[in-house]
């Protein structure tokens, strides 16, 4: 009769935790879902992590964890990209709009900074990235 009680015991703290990592993963995931909400949002603004954790009512640790728990990259590695994901379709979009313009439009302090990041992501810098999609030919719809 003890060893029932016990297994049963032993079932139900485990099914607790099972539930309590359940609710932790959602919040992690509902976190890192606003962060990116924020940063699509106001493309031009480059935030702190500090500076989000402060909005969204949680620590520094805790946002940096629902990252890389939920996209898999550091708060700032992420920014970076989707900002550099940003510029690179505007590039592609408006061909003739100056980089410092992009540059001023996704948080970059200026166009040296941009295109040093853009060549570190994508292996070419924004010129040369603008010239091979404008030598590509369109897909027709």
């Amino acid at each position: 009769h003890k060893q029932e009680r016990m297994s049963a015991l032993f079932t139900l703290l485990a099914l607790e935790l099972f539930e309590r990592q359940a609710e932790k993963d959602a919040k992690r995931s509902a976190i890192a879902d606003e962060v990116v909400r924020i940063i699509n949002a106001t493309p031009h603004k480059r935030y702190k992590l500090a500076e989000i954790a402060s909005m969204l009512y949680v620590s520094t640790k805790t946002l940096e964890n629902a990252m890389r728990k939920s996209v898999g990259m550091s708060f700032a590695a992420f920014q970076n990209q989707r900002k550099l994901e940003m510029a690179a379709l505007q590039l592609e979009i408006e061909p003739d709009v100056r980089l410092k313009e992009i540059a001023l439009a996704f948080g970059f302090c200026d166009e040296f900074h941009m295109s040093k990041a853009f060549k570190q992501q994508y292996g070419v810098s924004p010129q040369q990235y603008k010239r091979e999609k404008l030598a590509k030919p369109k897909k027709p719809d």
